[in-house]
């Protein structure tokens, strides 16, 4: 159903946003007196994001396949080998490899839903994680960073991703995990990162008790 439906897909160009608080990318402390940093860490490279980087403490939730189609902003032709970085919270609204009150507590030594993955020769990489949650002052986003290569050295853009306002209620209302996200109903068009629009960062979303996520973006 992914695939089918991506190919219908138009290419967007989402605009630079910036990364947040917690991206674990060596830039900032993890407000445990270390470095937040999961990108040092081979284990990084994974499809199922869905537990810490050990393959230890699974979250629960809705469960989201993503699907994100790279293409060079030129010709749009397929961006095989880019390395896509994509993190976001948890059903509570907790980012894994933090600490501190905005947190909500301590979750310096967790490292869920953080992946990357390496684009194939059609431009496309694939995580399975789960829908996130919604916590108060934000709409509901995921964060990404595209790389030119899986060394990360080179880094082409960081944005996030927007769903729908109607749509992720309707999967919220859908499963009590969520009940604090039906809550903190922060729209889009309130956001302090997406309210000057998201037409170039709308994720195409599909299915109720399990999800389908798909984008194509064009980079570079």
């Amino acid at each position: 159903m992914l695939d089918a439906a991506a190919a219908a897909l138009p290419w967007l160009t989402p605009p630079t946003e910036t990364g947040g608080p917690f991206p674990a990318d060596g830039s900032n402390q993890n407000g445990a007196g270390g470095l937040a940093n999961v990108l040092d860490k081979p284990a990084v490279f994974r499809t199922d994001m869905t537990t810490d980087l050990d393959g230890s403490n699974r979250v629960t939730g809705i469960p989201l396949a993503l699907r994100i189609k790279v293409g060079h902003g030129g010709d749009r032709s397929p961006f095989a080998g880019a390395a896509v970085y994509v993190w976001h919270c948890d059903v509570d609204g907790h980012y894994s490899a933090y600490s501190g009150g905005m947190n909500g507590g301590d979750y310096a030594a967790r490292s869920y839903l953080r992946a990357v993955g390496v684009t194939d020769a059609d431009g496309t990489v694939r995580f399975m994680s789960v829908l996130p949650g919604r916590y108060q002052g934000r709409a509901s986003h995921i964060y990404l960073a595209v790389f030119s290569d899986r060394s990360l050295a080179k880094g082409l853009l960081t944005s996030q991703f927007a769903f729908d306002d109607a749509e992720v209620d309707a999967l919220y209302a859908s499963n009590p995990a969520y009940a604090a996200s039906l809550r903190n109903a922060t729209p889009n068009r309130r956001d302090n990162v997406l309210a000057d629009g998201v037409d170039n960062q709308l994720l195409d979303v599909h299915g109720t008790s399990t999800v389908d996520a798909a984008i194509n973006i064009l980079v570079g």
